[in-house]
């Protein structure tokens, strides 16, 4: 194996909750009713923040991205680790397999949830939404031909509640 690249959000930590929290602030905020978070974030499935704001108020997409992000990380979150990630990362730093997060999240926030969950020490790279272009998804399978996303199968210890790609290894 030549590198891991990692998704943050539900694959190492489990951010779900604080995520829906700020979707359904953010919702209520800038339209002015209530929603399913979770539907909302099913409904857009893979596609960025800034997509769904654009989706939902247009060209005042930003406003939406704004009250999310102001939410989000002003107040406190309680992540932590899946059962088993430490132990996968440890053996694969010990074995020498460089590894990134590759993250829709925007890289100071990605980075500031891996420092406070004593996570960052094992990732060379932490690439954000605000480090490139394209979308995380869209960049990573372009880069190479070979390129998979990384997502724990099904019966690994550290599996998401949903695996949506292939396991790499």
């Amino acid at each position: 194996m030549t590198a891991v690249f990692w998704d943050l959000d539900d694959t190492l930590l489990e951010t779900a909750p604080a995520r829906m929290r700020a979707l359904e602030h953010a919702y209520r905020t800038c339209l002015g009713s209530t929603i399913d978070p979770l539907e909302l974030f099913r409904s857009h499935r893979g596609g960025s923040l800034e997509a769904l704001g654009e989706q939902l108020l247009g060209s005042e997409g930003a406003r939406f991205v704004s009250a999310y992000r102001d939410f989000y990380f002003g107040n406190p979150r309680e992540h932590r680790p899946f059962d088993g990630v430490r132990t996968v990362l440890e053996a694969l730093a010990d074995a020498g397999v460089p590894m990134a997060v590759v993250t829709a999240k925007i890289a100071w926030g990605a980075t500031e949830e891996l420092e406070t969950t004593g996570l960052l020490r094992y990732f060379g790279a932490v690439i954000g939404a605000d480090d490139a272009e394209h979308h995380a998804r869209n960049r990573l399978t372009s880069a190479s031909p070979r390129a998979r996303p990384f997502r724990p199968r099904g019966n690994s210890p550290i599996a998401p509640r949903r695996t949506a790609g292939r396991s790499v290894g």
